[in-house]
């Protein structure tokens, strides 16, 4: 049977879905979802165009993303400016996304115009995707989003530098001269998301700027990302030497304020 075939008959099942129950129809996208590489990329094109059930378009975004559907992403960009529809623990924005991010670094221009959309859900997702996609060309972009004062959008958009890497270190440092107490927590939490020792010179500035934000974050909620950073200023102290080391200051601090925290 060619793909042409087997094309034809699913969407006719599909259609005969339409009146059977939505039930059904999900569940023979997403078996479809798993079988990508029977179908042509049109196909499930066809099935964002078409259908409104959610689910359904949700496995369809997944499937043109692992299809590197590069010719079909502006209906994916359609998506991002639409509000957004929880599926599960996802959603459409979340799903599409991530396949945007597997189209490639050509995607960065389209996705940063995005960004100056109305609608806040929109500029969320925009920012989340850059991060799916991972280059470096969004972080001038991705920087803007640190001072704008929108606290979804400077928290999304801290995550996505955190993703791209070392290369987005100077946005933060940029980013911490007018940073409040509450900004300065967020760029912390993506910094330690590097977890490179390029990030040292940037955390002792929030620590120099505001110690309770360093204080408050070994408090929190991400203990092994604490633990692998602490681990890591070890390895440096111990192979470069204590004395006048940057990195020996900041786990000198860490490591009291660790102690201090484990003895509560």
């Amino acid at each position: 049977m060619t793909k042409e075939t087997l094309n034809k008959e699913i969407r006719t099942a599909l259609a005969k879905f339409d009146q059977e129950g939505i039930k059904e129809k999900q569940r023979a996208v997403a078996w479809c979802d798993e079988k990508t590489e029977l179908f042509d990329i049109k196909f499930f094109a066809e099935i964002l165009l078409r259908e409104s059930d959610p689910i359904c378009k949700w496995y369809a975004i997944r499937a043109l993303g692992d299809l590197r559907a590069n010719q079909y992403a502006e209906l994916l960009f359609d998506v991002l400016r639409q509000p957004d529809i929880e599926v599960g623990k996802s959603s459409l924005h979340l799903i599409c996304a991530r396949s945007i991010g597997l189209l490639g670094s050509q995607m960065v221009p389209y996705i940063v115009e995005l960004l100056n959309e109305p609608n806040e859900a929109t500029r969320l997702a925009a920012a989340d995707t850059l991060g799916e996609i991972g280059h470096h060309s969004a972080i001038p972009s991705l920087s803007c989003c640190l001072t704008s004062g929108e606290r979804n959008l400077q928290l999304w958009a801290s995550l996505s530098l955190g993703k791209i890497g070392t290369e987005s270190i100077p946005a933060f440092i940029k980013a911490l001269s007018s940073a409040t107490k509450e900004e300065a927590l967020i760029f912390l939490d993506a910094l330690l998301i590097i977890g490179t020792p390029s990030i040292i010179d940037a955390v002792i500035e929030i620590m120099n700027k505001y110690p309770d934000v360093v204080r408050f974050y070994l408090t929190g909620t991400q203990p092994e990302r604490v633990k692998h950073f602490l681990d890591m200023l070890q390895d440096i102290v111990s192979s470069r030497g204590p004395e006048k080391d940057p990195a020996a200051k900041l786990l000198s601090f860490l490591k009291l304020r660790n102690d201090q925290h484990s003895q509560r």
